[in-house]
């Protein structure tokens, strides 16, 4: 029987999540944002991976601690994550510059390439087509709804005059955690999904 993505459970799965461990998480944020400054996106792929992989594997509780060292995890695959990278990267500007309606699109029906190759290890192309697959299958408009709550919380803490981008550090990984909760609802429910990542 088809499910459909419960956004109340997301809600509830993240703030249980950041409440225990958001001091971690705000710190594994802002190394993330500098890293991927610093080395000028070219470690994106690889660093964004490890990142939503820690906060797949806190959701499942299947990690009780956050280490900085997480966002490491993948560097091993950094050719296959690096083109995952570029390759979302100019599918949503494709459709963006196009029209934005198409931009808006594949932006949600890729909402989940990441956590795919993290938690799944498939290649850029199959996390590609899965991402595709579980959106068009449980449903557009429940997926478009998280990631639009979750775009709306960031966009309002980094509004707040003089204090947005420090408001944002501390939301950032609740929003992550949103669209985090939301894979795991949709993918954890096919006992027939293999999990190729080892631990």
């Amino acid at each position: 029987m088809k499910r459909y993505l419960d956004i109340e459970r997301c809600f509830k799965d993240a703030l249980e999540v950041y409440k225990q461990h958001w001091q971690m998480l705000v710190v594994l944020n802002l190394i993330l944002g500098l890293l991927i400054f610093l080395t000028l996106g070219i470690f994106a792929g690889p660093l964004v991976a490890g990142y939503n992989f820690v906060l797949i594997e806190l959701l499942r509780k299947n990690k009780q601690k956050v280490e900085v060292s997480d966002l490491f995890k993948f560097v091993n695959r950094f050719w296959p994550l690096t083109g995952l990278f570029y390759l979302h990267l100019l599918i949503i500007l494709g459709g963006t510059i196009l029209l934005i309606i198409p931009g808006i699109v594949f932006s949600i029906m890729l909402l989940y390439v990441f956590y795919l190759a993290a938690d799944k290890g498939l290649s850029p192309k199959e996390s590609i087509k899965r991402s595709w697959d579980i959106v068009s299958s449980k449903g557009f408009w429940p997926n478009f709804a998280i990631a639009f709550l979750s775009g709306i919380i960031m966009m309002l803490a980094q509004m707040v005059p003089f204090l947005g981008y420090l408001l944002g550090l501390f939301v950032s990984p609740f929003t992550v955690l949103l669209i985090a909760s939301a894979y795991i609802q949709q993918t954890d429910q096919d006992q027939r999904e293999p999990n190729l990542q080892t631990s």
